[in-house]
């Protein structure tokens, strides 16, 4: 599923991460495109806790001002709501760290006002899920796995969109459909 707004994108990709599913959303580039090469990765939204076979991001829709995203965990018969946090270009920062291989735990100079907020790529291409690859406790990030030595990892704060509400289909029947097409 895709939703577009006015400077965004959102794309639902139910099936990964073993079909717990994810939300990728992008911005326009500077140009007014989305295309490649390189469409502008924001934001990989993930559910913290995503039941077994969540399928979270089978419908995705947006309101034209960005302010909204709504995505189906059809796999947990619900609808997730996300707000539009923008942070100001002054106050986005930057900050990289360079592995060795053993250590997983990295501080950040500043403390993020979300793991949401969060982007994280590494030197050969590897774009972090928040919840998966890395957690956040305060100013500390957690990797899943240590990055590789001399691999550089690079952290942004920018603006993202946060978790706002859920709505829960009343009727939890098996195949009840709850959140298979959602509409702005």
């Amino acid at each position: 599923s895709v939703a577009a707004g006015n400077d965004y994108i959102a794309v639902g990709a139910p099936s990964t991460d073993s079909s717990n599913g994810a939300v990728f959303v992008y911005k326009r580039s500077f140009n007014g495109s989305y295309l490649l090469p390189n469409p502008i990765l924001r934001q990989t939204i993930r559910l913290a806790s995503p039941g077994s076979d969540a399928k979270f991001g089978y419908s995705v829709t947006m309101s034209k001002d960005d302010m909204y995203i709504y995505a189906s965990a059809t796999g947990e018969n619900k609808v997730h709501v996300y707000t539009l946090v923008e942070v100001a270009t002054s106050d986005e920062t930057s900050q990289t760290f360079i592995g060795d291989g053993s250590d997983q735990t990295f501080t950040l100079t500043t403390t993020p006002a979300s793991i949401d907020a969060l982007y994280i790529q590494d030197g050969n291409g590897k774009e972090y899920i928040p919840y998966k690859d890395y957690t956040l406790g305060g100013s500390v990030i957690t990797f899943t796995t240590a990055p590789a030595d001399t691999l550089s990892v690079v952290v942004r704060q920018r603006s993202y969109y946060k978790h706002t509400a859920s709505f829960t289909g009343s009727d939890s029947t098996a195949g009840d459909q709850f959140g298979y097409n959602i509409d702005t």
